[in-house]
């Protein structure tokens, strides 16, 4: 009786010991897997499968990516660790992505491709370098005509006081040039009112380095002095060049309000004399010795 006591006194510690060191594996393993990094590659955002260096953007390639599939590479999707001219002869020459888009993606290293380096397109949201109030960032660069965006945003806010300033951004995600015509973006109001763009990229494109390192593909409309009549919808409308390319638009609501009015309050006229009056009784002038 005492052994068998004994005997089911040990088995139960040693069930014991075998649950914790099972429960301590299982913790581990998620531990693990929180801090585990997914790298993903082109297939897991369905990225384009191209076959011919046309379907790409103005300067781009169409070339095996870590997939094995071809896929488009670019200019403008380069990020500043990626030097904008190359070496042909020297494979490496263009850098890489940097540790950060490495870390979260697997998909083509960056190419030199007629003295240019060409990049993967962006899966991540560009900052804005100059703050823009109310644009953040401007959407991921992509190299395949085929994954146009467009983004429409208000600065410094979408509802503003009358007399003030407002400028509306429409920004378009890949290289406008020879697929999106200077006039192929335009702004319309209340679905009626077509207003043409102040400002366009290609104000700002050079023909010497390839210029989208730095300046975004915006088109912008700015008002200088915002009136009531300027509230109401405004959308922001994207047409290539090409017949069979879709066109994009994007709609926002545009609020212009009336300057509050500043009251200022002061004591009545006739109250001041009330004042003047009890001071003379309670402080009376001492009378002069003759």
């Amino acid at each position: 009786m005492i052994k068998a006591r004994w005997y089911f006194k040990k088995l139960r510690l040693l069930l014991l010991f075998i649950i914790l060191i099972i429960f301590g594996f299982a913790e581990g393993n998620i531990i693990s897997n929180k801090n585990e990094i997914i790298v993903k590659t082109s297939d897991d955002f369905e990225t384009p499968i191209c076959e011919k260096d046309n379907q790409c953007v103005v300067g781009g390639v169409c070339r095996p990516d870590a997939t094995g599939k071809k896929r488009c590479m670019c200019s403008s999707s380069c990020l500043m660790t990626v030097p904008v001219k190359c070496v042909q002869s020297n494979p490496v020459s263009c850098l890489t992505m940097g540790e950060n888009y490495v870390s979260k993606y697997n998909t083509s290293l960056p190419y030199c491709h007629h003295n240019r380096c060409v990049c993967p397109p962006l899966y991540d949201p560009v900052p804005v370098k100059s703050p823009t109030p109310g644009v953040p960032f401007i959407p991921p660069f992509k190299c395949d005509k085929r994954e146009l965006q467009i983004m429409l945003a208000i600065s410094p806010a979408d509802a503003v006081y009358k007399g003030t300033e407002a400028t509306f951004y429409c920004c378009v995600n890949v290289d406008p040039r020879d697929f999106i015509p200077e006039e192929g973006v335009y702004f319309v109001q209340n679905g009626t009112r077509r207003r043409e763009a102040s400002t366009t990229p290609y104000h700002l494109f050079t023909t010497t380095d390839d210029s989208l390192f730095t300046v975004p593909t915006c088109w912008a409309l700015s008002i200088a002095n915002v009136q009531l009549s300027d509230s109401g919808t405004y959308s922001c409308l994207a047409q290539p060049l090409a017949a069979n390319a879709k066109s994009l638009n994007e709609t926002l609501n545009f609020t212009v309000k009336s300057k509050p009015f500043i009251f200022t309050v002061r004591k009545p006229k006739f109250r001041q004399q009330q004042l003047r009056e009890q001071r003379k009784r309670r402080y009376p002038k001492k009378c002069k010795r003759l």
